[in-house]
């Protein structure tokens, strides 16, 4: 899962969109460059997976019961899931056949979106 940053992206959208309306004529070389700047942009963006997001299991667990992000292990494999986390017990509740996937790592959810003055039924 890749985080990207969408004003960045459509930036360079938005350059490639005014450089052929200005000219049908673009060359290869151009459009190549402007291809290779948003992929370029894409491929700087952080993925779930980087490492600065997750929080170790073995390091420490989360502060409070809840809900969270985690990665488990199942042998070789690796999966990202929900889990709920029980402070008093310790323990990490997965569902159905995951029951007996190890959790690695953990990540708060985010925050859910805010609702806006446009969103409201009058």
């Amino acid at each position: 899962m890749r985080l990207i940053d969408a004003d960045a992206l459509i930036s360079k959208i938005w350059e490639l969109h005014k450089k052929t309306e200005e000219s049908y004529d673009l060359c290869v070389d151009e459009l190549k460059e402007v291809y290779c700047g948003i992929v370029s942009i894409i491929d700087e963006q952080p993925t779930a997976y980087d490492t600065e997001w997750w929080i170790s299991a073995d390091d420490r667990v989360p502060e409070s019961s809840g809900t969270y992000i985690v990665c488990c292990k199942e042998q070789d494999l690796k999966h990202v899931t929900f889990a709920k986390f029980y402070k008093k017990l310790g323990y990490w509740e997965l569902k159905g056949s995951r029951t007996f996937w190890k959790v690695t790592h953990w990540m708060p959810l985010p925050e859910p979106p805010k609702e806006s003055d446009k969103n409201e039924i009058n």
